[in-house]
């Protein structure tokens, strides 16, 4: 007998469907403006830590952009 059962609780599992939805803007500095201050603050000292620590690159992907996948 699980233990909720045996403290005298009911338990219901459902499947709750879930897809988190971003509406972007056409630019950066677009997006950074939907953020509120604090979020723009941090994501732009992460930012500048990356670049300061590792080599990055930068990717634009377009309407235009060819994709393939591998199995």
């Amino acid at each position: 007998m699980p233990l909720w059962e045996q403290q005298g609780f009911a338990v219901e599992i459902e499947m709750q469907e879930v897809c988190p939805v971003i509406y972007l803007p056409d630019s950066y500095e677009g997006y950074l403006e939907q953020l509120d201050k604090k979020q723009r603050h941090e994501l732009r000292r992460k930012v500048r830590k990356a670049e300061s620590e590792a080599v990055i690159s930068w990717c634009v992907i377009g309407k235009n952009h060819e994709t393939s996948t591998t199995n």
